[in-house]
């Protein structure tokens, strides 16, 4: 199966805006933070801001729409909170409570800058030493990593002489949808894992 195509720039900003939000942290002191007194605060706005790009605004109106928050929160408001404010900081504590910040910079940057194809000339180059058989799963609705660039992917790969295979799922649950739409993935993986 394979990776998923490189980040676009959009995600790539997002991913920059996120690492800001960590490092403009007063409690990140450029990386030298005590174990348990790190940039939570950024941390958890990192956390938020990638959220939204694992989702749909359809997804986030029919699950949330303009609901009043009916938990308390511990981040502060301006204003009555809502419900989806409230689910997005509960995913930031969660991820604050077993995540270092340090490595959190350090994961996103270099996945942002990760090249298949660096040592190898070019991306033609570096598919066509891919010998294994390659699923590549578009989602319809993720725009984090478009199902067109995921299909380009098993174009590159069946152009440079590998075995790729190309199928779009329909969800509106955007880069998530592996996780909540497994039914549909499971009728794609399933035959291409039994052949």
């Amino acid at each position: 199966i394979a990776a998923a195509p490189r980040l676009g720039a959009l995600g790539l900003a997002i991913d920059d805006i996120a690492r800001q939000a960590v490092m403009g942290d007063a409690r990140w002191q450029g990386g030298d933070y005590p174990p348990d007194d790190g940039p939570a605060v950024g941390l958890g706005i990192a956390r938020m801001l990638n959220m939204l790009t694992y989702t749909t605004a359809a997804e986030l109106d029919e699950r949330f729409g303009r609901a009043p928050a009916s938990q308390p929160d511990q981040w502060p408001t301006f204003g009555p909170s809502l419900t989806v404010g409230t689910y997005l900081h509960h995913q930031a504590d969660k991820l604050v409570d077993r995540f270092d910040a340090n490595a959190y910079l350090y994961l996103t940057s270099a996945m942002d800058r990760f090249d298949a194809a660096a040592g190898h000339g070019d991306d033609a180059t570096a598919f066509a030493r891919i010998r294994a058989r390659v699923l590549a799963v578009g989602i319809d609705s993720d725009w984090l990593y478009p199902a067109r660039d995921v299909a380009a992917l098993a174009q590159g790969i069946t152009q440079a002489g590998g075995d790729a295979t190309y199928v779009e799922v329909a969800s509106r649950h955007g880069h998530d949808a592996f996780l909540k739409d497994w039914a549909q993935f499971d009728r794609v993986l399933r035959p291409f894992m039994a052949s």
